[in-house]
């Protein structure tokens, strides 16, 4: 179950291709978080691919800022009701698929409090463009969360597909490009703690 708490904080996520770092602490007088930094990485392509390269960009990173900020509120505006979250790997009991909007607000809510701080790296961001309107979004992702019950170190493979939607169920503040596929693969799941005993990973 621990797994599913660095997922509250998610993908995704990217910023750099080489190197992506950011930190979440809160601070229980303000509710505030650290602000989240994010430099674009430097997309050689046509006219047309670097536009849609650019918007899945753009939606990826303010994807991470709102899990960050623990904004599940709006999961709506890059999930649709035929999107699909699949967790493979090593992942503490919760692997499977997540279907549609709801389910995946659900799988992130039940886990969204116990973190009191954390930080993640991405590295190797790849785009490539299947047509105007599918991007698929690749990149690795190291975590380390923080919080009552000790210290969790995972590292995943991340595959995203996002598409051109226009789901009534979306929300769209900046565009329209919401995931249809998003596939996190556990690579490695380590808990350090005194309370409770969990066997490391590695897949």
């Amino acid at each position: 179950m621990l797994a599913a708490l660095i997922l509250v904080v998610y993908v995704t996520l990217i910023a750099d291709p080489t190197a992506y770092s950011a930190s979440s602490r809160s601070d229980s007088s303000t509710g505030t978080s650290n602000a989240v930094t994010v430099t674009s990485p430097a997309i050689t392509s046509s006219p047309q691919d670097l536009n849609a390269t650019q918007k899945v960009l753009s939606q990826i990173t303010q994807l991470l800022k709102d899990l960050q900020n623990r904004n599940l509120s709006h999961l709506q505006d890059y999930f649709t009701n035929q999107s699909v979250l699949t967790l493979t790997g090593c992942t503490d009991g919760l692997g499977g698929k997540y279907t549609g909007l709801s389910e995946i607000e659900s799988l992130y809510a039940r886990y969204e409090n116990g973190i009191a701080s954390l930080s993640f790296n991405a590295s190797g961001l790849a785009f490539r463009v299947i047509d105007s309107s599918t991007v698929n979004a690749t990149y690795g992702l190291s975590i380390t969360a923080r919080g009552f019950f000790g210290t969790v170190d995972a590292t995943v493979a991340v595959k995203q597909q996002w598409t051109l939607s226009s789901n009534s169920t979306q929300n769209t503040t900046s565009s329209s490009w919401a995931i249809e596929k998003d596939a996190w693969n556990f690579l490695s799941f380590a808990v350090d703690s005194s309370l409770i005993q969990v066997p490391a990973c590695k897949s």
